[in-house]
């Protein structure tokens, strides 16, 4: 066999996996892009997974018979992936902070930590 007729075959497959490589990535972020959460999901999924109910339009809610009001809130929203904090502040001045990623149409809680930094 001739080294450059093996040299041609390389570099063919080399190509190919390039573009193989390319094309999945193109699919990746397609996907991600059409099943990120919207806010509004990921809102009603933190009010049912933190019981929050009753808010009013002042920001007041109820979460265990308590009354916590709205602090503010953090929507970063970059098209494939969703990051959302919301801080509600009780009577007593303690606050609750919830941070999520919506990604993949799929909500996960993060604490203050590393991942949170890359995301947020």
């Amino acid at each position: 066999m001739n080294k450059g007729n093996i040299k041609g075959k390389n570099k063919s497959i080399a190509i190919k996996s390039v573009l193989l490589c390319f094309i999945l990535l193109i699919l990746l972020i397609t996907i991600m892009i059409f099943t990120v959460p919207p806010d509004e999901q990921i809102e009603s999924w933190i009010m049912q997974k933190y019981s929050i109910v009753n808010c009013d339009y002042k920001g007041e809610c109820m979460k265990d018979n308590e009354k916590i009001s709205f602090s503010s809130s953090h929507i970063r929203d970059t098209g494939i992936f969703t990051s959302y904090e919301i801080i509600y502040e009780r009577d007593n001045g303690q606050m609750i902070i919830i941070r999520t990623l919506g990604i993949l149409g799929t909500i996960y809680e993060l604490n203050d930590d590393f991942i949170w930094e890359i995301v947020n």
